[in-house]
């Protein structure tokens, strides 16, 4: 029994290890949220059992839920204040709070993200949109925000570069 169950402990601290702090964390995207499934897909290749898709099903959710899990434990992490510094016409620098660096989680739980996400990237065109971003446009949509607000914030994801300068110009008035 306590041989199964440092197993166990083991699995669980592996599988977070690995799935929430790679290097690449904030750079992971629809295709990465997909390759969850495939992942659990290749656990079970070699077994014929009858219930096969639940222990892959079950193995996916848990891969995702230990993801978001992580990130949800990062944010706790972050300070509540976070200091911006802006150089003046004077030359001065003047420091301006600019609130939480990643509020994007408030009044979310995993389970509803987690849900927000598989129907936000079962869109193809959101694939290429990174999971953190996508996180803000699932709390829009959790939260209950205006549809032509979450689809402008959807749409800005989307763009490159060149588009999300446009589309802040066109949308805060900025000339340039």
């Amino acid at each position: 029994m306590k041989l199964l169950l440092t197993f166990y402990l083991i699995t669980f601290l592996l599988n977070a290890n690995l799935l929430s702090q790679s290097r690449d964390y904030g750079e992971k995207n629809g295709y990465d949220w997909k390759d969850f499934y495939n992942k659990s897909e290749i656990l079970f290749d070699k077994v014929d059992w009858s219930n096969k898709q639940e222990w892959i099903d079950n193995e996916t959710r848990t891969r995702k839920l230990v993801y978001l899990i992580g990130i949800y434990d990062m944010s706790t992490k972050m300070p509540t204040e976070n200091y911006i510094k802006v150089t003046n016409k004077k030359g001065k620098d003047e420091y301006y709070d600019i609130g939480n660096p990643y509020p994007y989680l408030y009044g979310t739980s995993p389970e509803q993200m987690l849900s927000a996400l598989d129907d936000f990237y079962s869109d193809y065109r959101n694939m290429n949109i990174k999971i953190l971003e996508a996180i803000h446009v699932c709390q829009m949509e959790i939260k209950g925000e205006s549809k032509e607000d979450i689809d402008w914030q959807t749409r800005y994801y989307r763009a490159d570069i060149e588009g999300k300068r446009k589309m802040n110009a066109e949308k805060y008035h900025i000339k340039h």
